[in-house]
């Protein structure tokens, strides 16, 4: 029973990740972090997975122009996503008929100026830019579920892990928000890595779903023996960005996942047969909503 529930809160964790890849907040600079079509700058930027290019163009219609292409060969791949400001972009792509090599590239919108940053056998996930440095996501050679944060000193092209086993989250401002990606899920330790001083923290806390938000550390906690009825019984935990001050702001939220936790509300989901609800909980006021229903 112990080991379904830890898938069921694995699925979970992964559905409320994975909402975030769309839309992390990339507040500290104008380079933006983008996994669709989306205007940066003047252009809208985008990569095609289907024919393994990347693509550039003035209007949010048509096919646009391709200024890049996956390795030739018939495991070329592009992947995603990408980071720009509207005229420098970073990309990743690779190819598994090589033997699995990865590259990382830096291109101009117009197509010119490609420069190879870093070929790797490991994987490459973009997550932010900042002052100078790309920081990414990258596993190991043995175990793809272990992944580390690692950052490029783009003019130099030097690379260095900057903290093992920690897997980029979400960002808040010079802040990356950075967490275990073990596969066999459980609360897992919470750092926070400042891209201002390039120092990571100790772990500040272990839980799920973190945010910053009003300046203050959000996350949410719940254990196994919890889960009845398909929802488990959570606590949402505030502290300062350092892990002291931790208080219980919302002592007990049954719920079925934890999506986002701000300074006001709670936002969470519940599903029924088929049905899924997602609700917002008022911390102040102690009251729910129903927001949607799918």
């Amino acid at each position: 029973m112990k080991k379904i529930l830890k898938i069921i809160l694995a699925t979970i964790c992964l559905c409320a990740g994975l909402s975030f890849i769309q839309g992390k907040d990339t507040q500290a600079a104008s380079y933006k972090l983008s996994g669709e079509k989306e205007k940066i700058g003047s252009y809208y930027i985008w990569v095609n997975y289907t024919d393994g290019t990347l693509r550039v163009s003035k209007s949010s219609s048509g096919s646009g122009k391709v200024i890049a292409k996956k390795p030739s060969g018939k495991y070329g791949y592009m992947s995603g996503p990408i980071i720009s400001n509207g005229s420098t972009i970073f990309y990743t792509c690779g190819n598994w008929n090589e033997g699995r090599w990865n590259y990382l590239y830096k291109i101009n919108v117009t197509g010119k100026s490609k420069v190879l940053l870093r070929k790797s056998k490991t994987s490459m996930t973009l997550d932010a830019y900042y002052n100078g440095y790309l920081y990414l996501d990258t596993d190991t050679v043995d175990d793809c579920t272990l992944i580390h944060l690692a950052s490029i000193k783009v003019s130099t092209k030097s690379y260095k892990i900057v903290k093992k086993n920690a897997s980029f989250y979400k960002q808040y401002k010079n802040y990356l928000i950075c967490m275990p990606n073990t596969g066999d899920f459980s609360m897992l330790p919470i750092y926070l890595y400042n891209m201002s001083t390039r120092k990571c923290s100790s772990k500040l806390a272990t839980g799920c779903t973190p945010n910053i938000s009003g300046g203050k550390l959000y996350y949410a906690y719940t254990t196994y023996s919890t889960y009845s009825s398909s929802k488990f019984t959570f606590k949402i935990i505030r502290c300062d960005l350092n892990g002291k001050n931790k208080k219980t702001v919302v002592s007990k939220l049954r719920a079925g996942a934890i999506n986002k936790i701000t300074n006001k509300y709670v936002y969470f989901s519940n599903w029924s047969g088929l049905n899924t609800y997602e609700y917002r909980y008022d911390i102040k006021n102690k009251s729910t909503k129903l927001l949607k229903k799918n």
